[in-house]
């Protein structure tokens, strides 16, 4: 019986090690992209929340077209980043020429689609500093406890971006 545990623990082990290597991601990141209508204020705006800034790129007009991403127009995407490491998410911040509709972004039920970011932080206190610093207001009554939701020793507290995107940060305050 012993020898049947073992032998079934041991394949469960390969099985599940299999599975994880067969992946066909190249890294457990995503990296998404955000159409703003101010790129210049977009980045300071991240710079504000502690994002480092990365090389920016331009793609040409044909690529974005073949691409199915633009009708055949080019784009400067500008990189922002967590902490400045090739292996962090990327937030792609582009504007781009004509009119553009902005999304209902009033909660993120309003709209369909991406609604959100989280940020997870170490400590809640600097980034409420740095939100107060550069007068950007919390929304709510944030930071709100999340204890009753059981993630203490968690808060949450939300802001918009220049164009209304909301971004959640999750900590402790320390």
């Amino acid at each position: 019986m012993q020898f049947m545990f073992t032998l079934l623990t041991i394949s469960l082990m390969a099985l599940f090690t299999s599975c994880s290597s067969n992946s066909n991601f190249a890294s457990g990141t995503i990296d998404f992209g955000i159409v703003v209508s101010n790129v210049e204020k977009s980045v300071a705006f991240y710079k504000s929340l502690g994002f480092k800034e990365s090389p920016s790129f331009s793609v040409p007009k044909q690529v974005t077209g073949d691409a199915g991403l633009l009708d055949y127009k080019p784009a400067k995407i500008f990189v922002m980043s967590l902490n400045g490491a090739a292996t962090d998410t990327k937030v792609k911040l582009m504007q781009l020429e004509g009119k553009h509709n902005k999304q209902d972004q009033t909660y993120i039920d309003s709209t369909y689609g991406v609604s959100y970011q989280t940020i997870f932080v170490k400590d809640l206190s600097p980034v409420i500093t740095a939100l107060k610093n550069n007068n950007i207001p919390i929304l709510a009554k944030g930071p709100v406890d999340l204890t009753p939701v059981g993630f203490a020793p968690n808060f949450l507290l939300c802001v918009k971006d220049p164009d209304g995107n909301i971004i959640e940060f999750v900590g402790p305050k320390l």
